[in-house]
């Protein structure tokens, strides 16, 4: 037997006691939307991996944004440079979508050592929970090789080498509902990423 799963387990307890007692202070029609980002292992048998200090943020979902997001996901299988933009073209779009909104409606937060994040007196309605994990860039990782070193005595200067982003960023999006009164939950794993790709 995993002997982090009872830890883990009893972590959790405790972080959604201290979410209940959260949910039952708050008046009227609102709810509490609680989640955690982790990485699942191989093995059944395996704990999962927290991903801590990962900023997940919260937007009113709109259906014209969902089909936006869903067109930059989808381009990215039409050419190399839409895949390279894709990331970028995300956030840009996000961004202007908050610019739009009041002040507030936006909310933000970090998610924790053991990967968990809560959202508090929430409106009940339908929201978009956005999150980005972003890492250092590794062409080994990316290529599934070692990167390539030039011959001895071969010239490679008038070779235009392609700029290396400098991250690599894994994005999530998932489309919730939150009832009043209701604490609802959201599992997100490197299993259910919503696309990845560079960030410069």
């Amino acid at each position: 037997m995993n002997a982090g799963r009872p830890l883990a387990a009893a972590a959790l307890l405790g972080v959604l006691a201290l979410v209940a007692a959260a949910a039952d202070e708050i008046p009227g029609p609102r709810g509490l939307l609680w989640g955690r980002l982790a990485v699942e292992e191989e093995s059944p048998e395996g704990p999962w991996t927290p991903l801590a200090g990962v900023e997940v943020t919260l937007y009113p979902y709109a259906p014209a944004l969902a089909a936006d997001l869903e067109a930059i996901r989808q381009g990215t299988r039409n050419s190399a440079v839409a895949y390279e933009a894709a990331v970028g073209r995300l956030r840009t779009r996000l961004e202007t979508y908050a610019s739009e909104l009041p002040a507030g409606v936006v909310r933000r937060r970090t998610t924790d050592p053991a990967g968990l994040f809560v959202f508090e007196d929430l409106p009940a309605g339908e929201w978009l929970v956005v999150a980005v994990h972003v890492t250092p860039y590794t062409a080994a990782r990316r290529e599934g090789r070692a990167p390539r070193t030039p011959k001895a005595g071969r010239d490679s200067t008038f070779l235009p080498q392609p700029a290396r982003p400098a991250k690599d960023a894994e994005v999530w999006v998932v489309r919730v509902r939150v009832g009043p009164g209701e604490r609802a939950r959201v599992a997100l794993t490197d299993r259910g990423r919503f696309m990845a790709g560079p960030v410069r």
